[in-house]
């Protein structure tokens, strides 16, 4: 079974810790995301960073296997709240974790 969660960067790292604590076995992608503010090229990187900070603190801190986890930027695509482009809309802002089960 899939669980889905959006949240906000820093809340979403607290969402990765909780779902790695409660599967030990599951795997987990971490979706960065970015808001339309700048250009999409730089969006996706800035989101693939995100996500890449989030899954080194799950391994580093948590001592979660690297193996378990991914990292996904996507940029802009998929916004939490639509908005006009190059609009900086801090809740775009965001990861999104995803616990793919085990």
């Amino acid at each position: 079974m899939v669980h889905r969660r959006q949240v906000g960067a820093a809340a979403g790292v607290a969402e990765a810790v909780a779902a790695a604590r409660a599967h030990s076995n599951s795997r987990i992608t971490v979706v960065g995301h970015a808001v339309t503010a700048g250009n999409s090229a730089y969006n996706v990187a800035l989101s693939q960073r995100r996500a890449e900070a989030v899954v080194s603190y799950l391994t580093s801190q948590y001592n979660v296997q690297p193996s378990r986890l991914e990292a996904v930027g996507i940029g802009q695509e998929r916004p939490l709240v639509e908005t006009a482009p190059q609009t900086p809309e801090a809740r775009n802002r965001r990861v999104q974790v995803i616990n793919l089960g085990g």
